[in-house]
């Protein structure tokens, strides 16, 4: 077999002619090696743009789900949030707790807490186990975050008009921030 250097002191026109018979697939194994070597580096090339591009390949992302505090539970009234700039923080709602019980102006003090203010989200009561397939006995028990995770997952499904038992083996991903 001829080695690269040998192919390359080929003459141009043999080389040329080669090339011409190149265009089936059987015409490719009768190419000299350079020839070979060139079509496999193009070959390479193309894969490797590609993978560069899935890399780099733009998302879909196709619905949201929510819950912010200032009553933000869907991309509208989140984005009416942002745009009348309103300030969301607000005073320990008296349903979580007695804020007069915990609360001291010294931050040092033992057992208190020094701020009377915070981000709360609304209605974190409203949960429908039985919806989940949960009894309410177990719901009592649930974390408030895995309810509000399940209720706003589902809502997720709903907004980009998915059927969740469609999406079983595909190429679909959800992401989440607590």
């Amino acid at each position: 077999m001829p080695t690269l250097k040998r192919c390359c002191w080929k003459s141009s026109s043999a080389f040329r002619k080669t090339i011409e018979m190149a265009d089936t697939p059987k015409g490719q194994a009768e190419l000299p090696p350079v020839k070979q070597a060139i079509l496999e580096l193009r070959a390479m090339r193309s894969k490797l743009e590609e993978l560069e591009y899935r890399q780099s390949e733009p998302i879909a992302i196709i619905g949201a789900g929510l819950r912010f505090p200032g009553g933000a539970n869907d991309l509208t009234s989140f984005w009416q949030l942002l745009l009348g700039g309103v300030n969301a923080v607000r005073e320990v709602p008296l349903d979580r707790w007695d804020i007069n019980a915990y609360y001291d102006s010294d931050p040092d003090a033992p057992g208190k807490m020094y701020a009377r203010y915070g981000g709360f989200l609304e209605r974190i009561d409203d949960f429908d186990p039985l919806f989940f397939g949960i009894s309410p006995r177990e719901a009592a028990s649930m974390d408030t975050q895995q309810r509000l995770l399940l209720e706003v997952g589902w809502e997720t499904l709903e907004n980009e008009g998915q059927a969740p038992d469609r999406l079983a083996c595909s190429s679909t991903g959800t992401f989440l921030w607590i």
